[in-house]
């Protein structure tokens, strides 16, 4: 089961986007997976003629199969847009922060946060392309830190009510994992999104 909201608002000098996504999942009655994840960024736009820009991200996680069980990130820093026209969006982060797990693991870990993201590339005029990819070193231990990415391709089924097919995966790399846990966590999915 797969279930998420996203939420973007644009003005002239400020950007805020907003997604949670839940995903659970059993086995012969057995739960094997049980994800949540919400994330908040605002973006501080200079002006049109500026690709430079200011950001602060906060992040929930919680997963029920990881050793961390539940993690909540902050994160400030600078982007850059790489391109941007009508139809292609890319842009990159550099930030400083820090992670705090709780549950069977309780500690704070200050990271860096070096990403680039596809916010939009619109493909035709039903289809578009989404995605981006995060790396988070760990700023006290060099062989510590995870990547997170995400690949999503929409395809509009009906303009007027806007309803749209969405494919997706995801990944979270963890170098390190706890016991015999797996580092990495992939996710495929697929979901009908309405937009309003």
């Amino acid at each position: 089961f797969y279930a998420r909201i996203d939420g973007k608002k644009q003005e002239e000098n400020n950007r805020w986007i907003f997604n949670a996504q839940w995903f659970y999942g059993t086995n012969r009655s057995v739960t094997n997976r049980n994800q949540f994840n919400a994330r908040f960024t605002r973006d501080w736009l200079k002006n049109e003629d500026s690709r430079w820009f200011y950001f602060v991200r906060g992040e929930y996680q919680f997963d029920r199969f990881r050793g961390y069980e539940s993690r909540a990130s902050g994160f400030g820093g600078t982007g850059y847009t790489i391109f941007k026209t009508d139809d292609v969006e890319v842009n990159t982060r550099m930030g400083f922060g820090g992670t705090y797990e709780f549950g069977d693991v309780n500690e704070f870990t200050p990271e860096a946060l070096f990403g680039g993201s596809i916010l939009k590339w619109q493909l035709t005029e039903r289809a578009a392309i989404t995605g981006e990819a995060t790396w988070y070193p760990s700023l006290e231990d060099s062989d510590k830190f995870r990547i997170t990415s995400r690949l999503e391709w929409t395809y509009k089924l009906d303009v007027a009510s806007g309803l749209s097919l969405k494919l997706g995966v995801q990944s979270e790399y963890l170098s390190q994992s706890v016991g015999d846990r797996d580092h990495n966590d992939l996710r495929y999915y697929g979901a009908l999104e309405i937009k309003f």
